[in-house]
């Protein structure tokens, strides 16, 4: 609809705004719009975070709220299985965008815990693109926000669909170094059954590590298995 095409980043801030206020005093109108799902079932919010776009996320988010039909749409999963935390981390938010969005959804903490645990079609959490895609500040806040629900560990511990974990990833070419080091260091209770951890190929972060010729990777690896033993 006219708001999908709105919250793209080709539509300027006022004429998105110009749109909103022609139909703010039709209630009925603008939930059908708000929770009107596209062909692959984004609503104009998905569009507007994935497009980065954060006066739009705002004013969108606002006018939800006070008519009371928040929930239609913000828990929305697209085709793929992915929310607005996915869409954010997915497209690189670092703006303020994703913060943004777990700030407004602190007040409902059931909400929020929904939308960190949602996995989408692949298996992945919000922290798991957020960590693919080297966002350290995005991941701090997930961590953080997910220690205060008691759900870090499920974060933490999530496996995809081929029996990934979160090593595996981070032993991959798809982080640098220093996000490696950052991720290990998050496992020091469960260091050694993350390491051990063979994904449905039978490959270990290890074997990741040295499939993409990954140096420092497997020199940390190999230091933290001596220490433990493994």
């Amino acid at each position: 609809n006219i708001f999908h095409h709105a919250s793209n980043k080709y539509c300027h801030d006022d004429l998105f705004i110009y749109l909103l206020n022609v139909i703010k005093d039709d209630p009925v109108k603008m939930e059908r719009i708000f929770s009107k799902k596209d062909y692959f079932d984004n609503t104009p919010l998905n569009v507007a975070v994935r497009k980065k776009q954060p006066t739009k996320i705002k004013y969108i988010l606002e006018e939800s709220s006070k008519l009371g039909v928040l929930d239609s749409f913000v828990i929305n999963n697209n085709i793929n299985g992915e929310n607005i935390l996915h869409h954010a981390a997915i497209h690189d938010c670092n703006d303020g965008t994703f913060n943004y969005l777990v700030n407004f959804l602190k007040n409902d903490p059931a909400k929020m815990e929904k939308l960190f645990l949602k996995k989408d079609i692949k298996g992945q959490t919000p922290f798991n693109w957020a960590m693919r895609g080297g966002q350290v500040n995005n991941m701090i806040s997930i961590l953080e926000e997910s220690n205060k629900l008691g759900i870090q560990d499920q974060i933490l511990m999530n496996e995809n669909e081929e029996g990934e974990n979160l090593l595996h990833f981070a032993a991959s070419d798809i982080c640098n170094s220093d996000m490696f080091t950052y991720v290990l260091n998050l496992f020091k209770s469960e260091m050694k059954k993350m390491l051990s951890k063979s994904d449905v190929r039978s490959n270990t972060p290890l074997n990741v590590a040295i499939i993409f010729g990954q140096t420092n990777k497997i020199k940390s690896i190999f230091e933290e298995s001596d220490k433990l033993g493994i």
